[in-house]
């Protein structure tokens, strides 16, 4: 990119995008964040966990058995 641009029009493109993705970033995910940990796997297994007599089997370093 810089090769083509330089690297003043350069670091102004990726400035922009830094700007476009960063800023609604927050925004985002305190208004999306509970729809998005309630769609996650990793969550839905985190709270059989935490049910009371939960036993856990840990196959290995990927797989988490929950009975």
């Amino acid at each position: 990119m810089y090769n083509a641009l330089g690297f003043g029009k350069g670091d102004t493109i990726l400035a922009i995008v830094a700007i476009v993705i960063g800023c609604p970033a927050p925004w985002i995910l305190w208004n999306y964040g509970e729809r998005i940990r309630n769609s996650s796997q990793l969550m839905k297994g985190i709270a059989r966990l935490e049910r009371p007599g939960a036993r856990v089997a840990l196959i290995d370093s990927r797989t988490l058995t929950i009975f």
